[in-house]
């Protein structure tokens, strides 16, 4: 297993997301760096371990003034607990390649001062650059899903929003996702990164994952999203070419909606835990 991102991808995030003065080349190469240490752990992470771990990205975290374009405005905001969660790329050999397109969960609400608010967090989706197999919880069950697709195929993962940030006051928490200015008047920015993501990955086919990442893609295509029905969701990008997969998100939160399709008799004998089902349910749907 490899992590990979291309130059082209790192200079799409620089024109258009953020551009920090030593550039994202940086970013990459200390989130690579982790991956590997990562990688190579035997046994469950001791304490130590932990900490070396956290030294390599501790200097990761970028400053609102790197914006660019209409993300820039940001900075003038009463707004805290910024995150970008960067798209990147797991490989193994030359094979096809989906592109896995959600909404992570959100950061947690910790900035306490002036210099903490106006810090945005980076770090990858869904912390699939942590080993695998000592991961617990909730990032245990989500990586079970990218575990069975990966058998298959490489798979590049982005967040179908750009940045995430808290507005107001620590007692309202209003989240970026729920604001109508940031997700319907700037939805052509994350528009034109993902298009041009699309554009560069050229991938097999398109996985979104939840109301959101779906809702967002169909918008960009005129299309309407569907009810959650007793099968995964088929639409078709831009392009008529690719195909667009669309199934409930992999947390706990959506385990109704992931039950439908799962007792689908269609898909009865195929065997694991709900989220290895759906990831299987999705290769045999390519």
């Amino acid at each position: 297993m490899d992590f990979k991102i291309s130059d082209n991808i790192i200079s799409l995030l620089e024109n258009n997301l953020i551009k920090p003065t030593s550039g994202l080349e940086n970013i990459y190469k200390n989130l690579i760096t982790y991956f590997k240490t990562s990688q190579k752990l035997k046994n469950v992470p001791t304490n130590d371990d932990i900490e070396k771990l956290q030294k390599i990205i501790s200097f990761n975290n970028l400053n609102t003034k790197d914006l660019r374009n209409e993300f820039s405005y940001l900075h003038f905001e009463d707004i805290r607990t910024i995150a970008i969660d960067f798209p990147f790329s797991l490989q193994n050999g030359i094979r096809d390649t989906v592109m896995i397109c959600a909404m992570d969960s959100f950061p947690k609400n910790n900035a306490q001062n002036e210099i903490e608010k106006k810090t945005i967090q980076s770090w990858v989706p869904f912390s699939l650059i942590d080993n695998w197999n000592f991961q617990k919880g909730s990032a245990k069950a989500n990586s079970t899903f990218f575990k069975v697709i990966f058998q298959k195929y490489n798979i590049y993962v982005t967040d179908i929003f750009k940045i995430f940030f808290r507005e107001g006051p620590y007692e309202t928490d209003k989240r970026s996702n729920q604001i109508s200015r940031y997700t319907d008047d700037l939805l052509h920015i994350h528009k034109k990164i993902l298009m041009n993501e699309i554009n560069l990955i050229k991938p097999k086919a398109i996985i979104t994952l939840g109301n959101r990442s779906r809702d967002a893609l169909l918008k960009f295509t005129n299309l309407k999203a569907e009810k959650w029905d007793k099968d995964i969701q088929t639409y078709s990008w831009i392009d008529k070419e690719t195909k667009i997969l669309s199934i409930p998100h992999i947390s706990g939160a959506a385990n109704g909606a992931k039950s439908k399709i799962i007792s689908n008799l269609r898909y009865r004998k195929i065997s694991g835990s709900q989220n290895e089902k759906l990831a299987k349910i999705i290769i045999e749907n390519l």
